[in-house]
């Protein structure tokens, strides 16, 4: 028979005592964590599973700036930045168990702080997460440290690359001489400079003293250990020399060199350690700088040219060698602002300050000529031109100028200007004299060539009437010398000016033809006149200076014209270019280059511009002579002058009178086969000027023309106040000379007109005037 116990209660007392045991056990551990939690310089932080906060030791309020009821039960996320850094790392921690690594927090009052956090994951019992255990702690300083480092050893960094930099752009080695061991030490960059690597070095040669001594002149060897001896024997601490070198590949150098002694408490020196630079290009520029100021100071000698640089905030000057000669200061003076300005003459003073004030309170430029009184009392001549440098604000800074002396020079004007006023008084004289000699042979001339005419109307045999005639043609051609050397004398002296009035263009060709023709003819040769459809009639210009000149060209066409023909043309040149090459060609074709009409200048409302050419199969001109050909007193050669006479002023007039006309006469010439003057002037169409120049013909007379014959086909319209023609004329003839006043009465009164004769016309004007007929 066996005995049964019921235990169940013995297991569950003995159950209940090993678990209060175990609480037991687990209050002590978590008082110890709790006092170890408590009292820890870390931060711990206890989050449930979501991340809300369920404990925080004691740091955590000190670090964050919070009080302890402040921070539970909130979520950990609302103290860190940014917030996403936290949850991501509670992510992480959840999924691995455990996370490590560095955030930033923000404290209460909204700083922030770097800080090194661990999380962890908590479990329970059965091994489920409950919560998220971190700690913290702030490493704010270490960051700040090793950033700081960080920066200080990239900033080392850049400094040793700037440096090597530097040095490879100034070519620039360095060495380190060790005194006690007595050895030397380059870097790569000293053995480049001589020509050699350290490798290709370190098997050609024994030592760098070696090699120093086998490259440097004996000369510098000899200066080197002069500078060497006075720093071991402490009369410095700095090392400077300037020596050649003979590199390796046989180039010679120029280097300089520094260092610097290190030495022991002792005074004795320990190491000497500096640099040495490649200055051979730099010893060139200054050479060619030496050179070039050399030269500067020759030319500004040569050319009395100085200049100067003025500082205007403190005043102090300084200028070149040849400004101090021209103002007269002794070699090496220096003079202060104040005592320059004491040297500029009294009376240009005021002007000269009151032109620096302009340039500096208006920015105008500072361009003055004055006088300057040198301590020896002679007075120079001087242009000063500156110009002044303003600061950042506009404030002016300094001023640089040049000073010339241009005194020979304004006493070579003087002379000069005597001299020009001498020979204009002199060319007056000479105008003068010709005008009033050419009036008078004129007058007396005029009479001679009347009288011919009236006596060629009496009865005279062949003989005699054969001598009339060269009497007659040595008479006109006497006359024409005059009138050329009378209208050379008015355009030199600008007293010829033209009459702008209304003319019949046609008519005024017509008379030209009408007077050459017979002269072409008794030379054998054909004269034609040509004229444009769309020419019109009536044209306002000069008639007289317009005749004049085509008169000349075709005169001379004739005389240098010994077979073929000479062509006399007129054409407008609207729509045309009458260019070939850049010149008008002789054609009036346009030209290949498309420029625009002879002159280039447009035309105006009302306005033309008018083509008149002169052809001619004469002698031509050689190619070398069309440059003078229209100079005074010339012809295209002296032959000329004795076969065909003449006084080489016609071409020359004429081109001053197309000139003062509005145009330029050109010409274009081939030796044997003919020559071709040409010339554009603008015009006024004569359209509607019928009042003015009224339909009748008649003629002004004149006792200084060369002819007095009265004939329609020769006359020009009559202009408003000239005498209607057709009828009975009542003529004032008013004249001192006797021979002239009988000519005219004679020629007039054979023309049946009345002639009432006065030695001057006071005394018959009044009587007369009534009877003249101002109808025209």
């Amino acid at each position: 028979m066996s005995e049964i116990e019921d235990i169940t209660e013995k297991e569950r007392a003995e159950e209940e005592v090993i678990t209060a045991q175990e609480e037991l056990k687990l209050q002590e551990k978590l008082k110890m964590l709790s006092w170890a939690a408590e009292s820890s310089t870390i931060a711990i932080i206890t989050t449930d599973y979501s991340g809300n906060l369920n404990y925080i030791n004691p740091v955590v309020p000190k670090m964050w700036g919070y009080r302890k009821e402040e921070l539970l039960e909130r979520h950990s996320s609302k103290f860190w930045h940014p917030a996403s850094e936290i949850l991501e790392a509670g992510k992480e921690c959840r999924e691995k168990g455990e996370w490590t690594g560095e955030l930033v927090a923000r404290r209460k009052d909204g700083t922030l702080f770097d800080a090194h956090v661990s999380l962890s994951l908590i479990r329970d019992d059965d091994g489920k997460p409950i919560g998220i255990m971190g700690t913290c702690f702030d490493i704010t300083e270490r960051k700040r440290a090793d950033n700081e480092l960080k920066k200080r050893t990239e900033e080392l960094l850049l400094a040793n690359q700037r440096l090597d930099l530097a040095l490879e752009a100034s070519r620039m080695g360095t060495w380190d001489w060790d005194v006690v061991s007595n050895r030397l030490t380059w870097d790569e960059r000293m053995f480049r400079l001589v020509g050699v690597t350290g490798e290709e070095f370190a098997q050609t040669h024994d030592s760098l003293m070696e090699l120093s001594d086998k490259i440097m002149p004996p000369e510098d060897q000899k200066r080197m250990q002069k500078a060497l001896q006075e720093v071991v024997e402490g009369k410095t601490d700095d090392y400077e020399l300037e020596h050649g070198v003979t590199r390796l590949d046989g180039t010679f150098r120029r280097f300089a060199v520094k260092g610097h002694a290190y030495r022991n408490s002792k005074g004795e020196l320990l190491r000497l350690i500096g640099t040495t630079q490649d200055i051979t290009e730099r010893k060139v520029a200054e050479e060619a700088l030496r050179k070039s100021e050399a030269d500067l100071a020759r030319a500004q000698a040569m050319a009395h040219l100085g200049n100067y640089s003025l500082n205007i905030q403190t005043g102090e000057i300084s200028w070149s060698e040849e400004l101090g000669v021209i103002w007269g200061c002794v070699p090496g003076e220096k003079l202060s602002f104040e005592e320059l300005i004491s040297k500029i003459h009294p009376e240009d003073l005021d002007r000269v300050l009151e032109t620096a004030r302009m340039l500096r309170e208006e920015a105008l430029p500072f361009n003055v000529e004055y006088r300057i009184v040198r301590p020896d009392g002679s007075v120079r001549y001087v242009p000063d031109r500156g110009e002044l440098t303003r600061d950042e604000t506009g404030s002016p800074i300094r001023m640089f100028g040049t000073i010339l002396d241009i005194t020979e020079r304004k006493q070579m004007d003087k002379q000069l200007h005597k001299a020009r006023e001498e020979a204009e008084a002199a060319n007056r004289a000479k105008g003068e004299f010709l005008a009033n000699m050419s009036h008078e042979i004129r007058t007396p001339m005029n009479a001679v060539i009347g009288m011919l005419e009236l006596l060629e109307d009496t009865g005279l045999n062949e003989e005699q009437r054969e001598y009339l005639r060269l009497a007659q043609l040595s008479s006109e051609s006497l006359l024409s010398v005059i009138d050329d050397v009378l209208d050379f004398s008015r355009v030199e002296q600008d007293k010829l000016e033209l009459e702008l009035i209304g003319f019949d263009l046609k008519s005024l060709i017509s008379q030209i033809m009408n007077v050459m023709g017979p002269r072409a003819a008794s030379r054998g040769i054909e004269l034609m006149g040509e004229f444009g459809v769309d020419v019109p009639d009536l044209i306002i210009g000069d008639p007289v200076r317009l005749k004049q000149v085509l008169f000349n060209l075709t005169s001379n066409a004739v005389k240098f014209t010994e077979k073929g023909k000479v062509v006399l043309s007129v054409e407008t040149c609207k729509g045309k270019a009458p260019y070939t090459n850049g010149e008008p060609d002789i054609n009036g074709e346009p030209g290949t280059d498309g420029k625009p009409d002879t002159d280039g200048k447009p035309e105006t409302n009302g306005e033309i511009k008018l083509l008149f050419q002169v052809r001619d199969t004469g002698i031509g001109i050689p190619p070398e002579n069309l440059d003078r050909i229209f100079d005074a007193f010339t012809q295209a050669d002296a032959s000329i002058t004795r076969k065909y006479g003449g006084t080489g002023l016609g071409l020359a007039i004429s081109s001053q009178l197309v000139e003062l006309m509005g145009g330029r006469i050109r010409v274009e010439s081939e030796v044997e086969k003919g020559s071709t003057f040409y010339f554009t002037i603008p015009v006024e169409k004569g359209v509607g000027v019928g009042a003015e120049v009224g339909m009748g013909i008649c003629r002004t007379v004149s006792v200084e023309e060369t002819s007095l014959e009265i004939e329609a086909e020769n006359e020009v319209p009559c202009g408003r106040n000239q005498v209607p023609c057709g009828r009975s004329l009542n003529i004032l003839l008013v004249d001192d000379h006797l021979i002239n006043q009988k000519l005219v009465f004679t020629l007039l009164e054979n023309k049946g007109y009345k002639v009432t004769i006065a030695g001057n016309g006071g005394k018959h004007w009044t009587s007369f005037q009534r009877r003249i007929s101002m109808s025209c």
